[in-house]
């Protein structure tokens, strides 16, 4: 089967970055104003865990449009797994919170930032664990792998940013 080149970057790329960056940027506005923590975790977790987002997204949206490799390929991709894995926690976090709102509705919002960047941190490491040991992940030597890596990466930093929050 021959391999499709990855697509080069384009400017339409550039607007739907800009656009999603948009977004995420003006969610973290919201957020960091509303976090009493130290400045520099504040601006971790205000605009990190919104960029973050955001950037998932954006990432996956720039990886289904074509040309692009089979579904099966895609989602060998490490950028592609992870931020797939992060869009599968989203809902399960958004609950949680949810139901702590309920019964807590002042600390919502740090609870969904800070849960966000714990369960989907290790659920990303998981899945580039798994591909490493099963010699089933599969990257391309293009951008739009790398920018999904990135984003994972991103993920694992705010959750370490989250774990040392919690332990000082």
């Amino acid at each position: 089967m021959p391999r499709i080149p990855c697509r080069k970057f384009t400017l339409a790329d550039i607007m739907i970055l800009v656009g999603f960056a948009a977004a995420g940027l003006a969610g973290g506005r919201y957020t960091f104003e509303s976090l009493n923590m130290t400045p520099w975790r504040s601006y971790a977790l205000g605009y990190g865990t919104p960029l973050a987002i955001a950037f998932t997204f954006a990432t996956l949206f720039l990886r289904i449009r074509r040309p692009r490799p089979s579904v099966k390929r895609i989602f060998r991709q490490p950028g592609a797994s992870a931020c797939l894995v992060a869009l599968v926690n989203f809902p399960l976090w958004g609950l949680m919170v949810g139901f702590r709102a309920v019964s807590h509705p002042s600390e919502h919002l740090t609870d969904l930032l800070a849960f966000a960047s714990l369960s989907v941190g290790p659920s990303v490491l998981s899945v580039w664990v798994y591909g490493w040991l099963t010699r089933t992940g599969r990257t391309e030597p293009g951008w739009i792998d790398r920018s999904g890596r990135l984003v994972g990466l991103g993920w694992l930093v705010l959750m370490v940013v989250i774990v040392i929050e919690i332990v000082t």
